[in-house]
């Protein structure tokens, strides 16, 4: 038996048990649930679809891919998916002439059974299935090839989840050296070097058949996003410039409107709580109003609950910065300053999904470095994207920005849906707020 097949076969066993906690403990209060009928059936279909759906959204079980932490809660999160949606499918088929056809929650200690021993199985078979893999998989030399001591550290912690062994650093300028260490590596690792050398890397390391990491420039975002065209016998790649269409902008800011709207409506309660504890803590403004850039670098003003005294509050943050009150830090830490942005939403300045708005100060400062900086301008800015949930606070400026333009090149209604939806996992992670 290979550990391939291993790991898998516990993947397999843990979904069929999360399946099976749930019908089980469902069935002591609906035995019809266990028996061949219509009811059986048509949960069966909706536990998968929603696990399904909720995988693709969340991610799954991909041991050796992610964290153990992060794959944990993508199945915690699937699963509650998947068994809120199989229960609510289960009340509506009960309400029928033996229930005066009246819509009732019934079984919700067992339910809540359901999920306590679900949350013990993820945790317990995903930490065997993480320790199994690094334990089969004997761990691949690596060299990484970037300038002199640049970005090891964020390497080195990038690789913490996967089952890598950093065995040489070698910087681009030596190509003697980086051709023998690549030649004696199972794969290579190549960090923010010019184009032209990781030309020479990829097809030196594709010569000698090994495996390849390298940070993306523009020209990869356009190629990823390039659609395949035949000229007469040559194959082109064709990128489209970039405009959304009208049903598009239509449909995101339908999306745009009923979502805030709702978002606010739910968090009202939280509202109130921001701004009695910011009240009570220096009495000041409860709102925070500053210049940003939204889309082709119009400025507007957004809006926060304030966190810092009343200083010069567009200077970087930095450790422990004593302008931010004790309120603040409370409410910063939990994200909750961004609440008010939702107003930004409802008047258009922002959508819910895009590029994070600058400060127009920066702009300038920002395109000096990275001249790609302005097509992040294509699009509205935007209160959680691709930047906010795989990134952290203190991502650097170039990593955000690679972010964004992947999302701009491969913009759908349905990538924004998503990413609303994985937005939830930033709660999850301590190291989304490092450095915030």
């Amino acid at each position: 038996m290979n550990s391939g097949f291993r790991v898998s076969l516990i993947k397999k066993i843990t979904y069929l048990l999360l399946l099976g906690t749930f019908f089980f403990l469902m069935s002591l209060d609906n035995p019809q649930v266990l028996r061949l009928s219509r009811t059986s059936i048509v949960m069966l279909v909706t536990y998968a679809i929603s696990t399904f759906a909720a995988v693709y959204i969340f991610g799954g079980f991909d041991t050796g891919k992610r964290k153990l932490r992060d794959v944990t809660n993508s199945l915690l999160l699937v699963h509650f998916m998947a068994d809120f949606m199989t229960y609510m499918v289960l009340m509506f088929m009960n309400t029928n002439s033996y229930t005066d056809n009246v819509f009732r929650l019934s079984a919700k200690k067992l339910l809540l059974a359901a999920v306590l021993l679900q949350i013990l199985e993820i945790v317990i078979l995903s930490s065997l299935a993480n320790k199994l893999y690094f334990k089969l998989h004997a761990g691949e030399k690596c060299c990484v090839i970037t300038p002199e001591n640049t970005g090891i550290k964020n390497i080195r912690a990038a690789m913490g989840s996967k089952n890598i062994v950093i065995d040489s650093v070698v910087d681009y300028r030596d190509e003697q050296m980086w051709k023998e260490k690549v030649k004696n590596s199972d794969c290579v690792v190549t960090y923010d070097i010019p184009l032209s050398v990781r030309e020479n890397v990829m097809e030196y390391a594709y010569k000698y058949d090994k495996s390849i990491y390298f940070s993306p420039n523009i020209c990869d975002i356009l190629e990823v996003s390039a659609e395949h065209q035949m000229f007469e016998d040559s194959l082109m790649l064709y990128s489209p410039r970039f405009e959304l269409t009208m049903s598009q902008r239509v449909a995101k800011r339908i999306l745009d409107i009923l979502v805030s709207l709702l978002m606010i409506i739910l968090s009202s309660p939280i509202w109130l709580v921001c701004a009695i504890l910011i009240k009570t803590d220096d009495h000041g403004r409860i709102f925070f109003k500053q210049e940003r850039a939204t889309i082709k670098g119009r400025p507007f003003k957004i809006y926060k609950f304030r966190t810092m005294r009343d200083s010069d509050k567009t200077l970087p943050m930095s450790a422990d910065d004593d302008r931010v009150t004790k309120a603040g830090k409370i409410i910063r830490k939990t994200r909750m300053d961004e609440l008010p942005q939702l107003l930004n939403i409802l008047k258009g300045d922002m959508s819910l999904v895009g590029p994070r708005p600058e400060q127009m100060k920066y702009i300038h400062g920002f395109d000096q470095n990275y001249e790609e900086y302005e097509y992040r301008l294509k699009v509205k800015a935007g209160l959680t994207g691709y930047a906010q949930i795989e990134g952290k606070y203190n991502t650097t400026n170039k990593d955000k920005l690679i972010l964004d333009l992947m999302y701009i090149q491969n913009y759908s209604i349905w990538l924004d849906i998503k990413l609303l939806m994985q937005t939830v996992l930033v709660f999850f992670k301590k190291e989304s707020s490092e450095g915030f």
